[in-house]
């Protein structure tokens, strides 16, 4: 089993979708724990059975054929070269861009990026990086 593919690509979704680990719980109906969902995204869940796989689909909102072919060691998923299908990678971004709309500052700051020269926009990116990268417990909340 590949652990590790399968822990990164939950991480990946997860962090696409804005979700944390008892968001999957609860959109999984249950099925899984947030616990056991934090101990796979960290590659600890030794063998994840068939059901918690299922369930673990489910509170991401994948494919539980991706899913399944991730824990058994196809790093390429479904067979393809792709390690998430074309449709998974729009309704990730579709669904990231719905949440960035319902944000008024998101809004501008997408805004003000679009005038940057591909230049500047890496400068923006490279130092949003370094924010992100710093602990939570260092950086200010500023949001209300």
């Amino acid at each position: 089993m590949s652990e590790r593919d399968l822990s990164k690509y939950v991480r990946r979704v997860m962090k696409l979708k804005g979700l944390t680990h008892k968001d999957v719980q609860r959109l999984s109906g249950g099925r899984i724990t947030d616990a056991y969902v934090a101990s796979i995204s960290i590659g600890r869940a030794g063998n994840p059975s068939a059901e918690k796989l299922k369930a673990l689909a489910d509170g991401l909102g994948v494919d539980p054929d991706l899913l399944f072919h991730l824990a058994c060691g196809m790093p390429d998923g479904l067979g393809g070269n792709r390690k998430v299908s074309p449709a998974a990678e729009l309704m990730i971004i579709l669904e990231t861009v719905q949440k960035a709309v319902a944000v008024p500052d998101i809004v501008d700051i997408l805004n003000e990026l679009l005038r940057l020269s591909p230049k500047e926009r890496a400068t923006v990116l490279k130092s949003l990086r370094g924010v992100a990268a710093k602990p939570r417990s260092r950086r200010k909340n500023t949001t209300s």
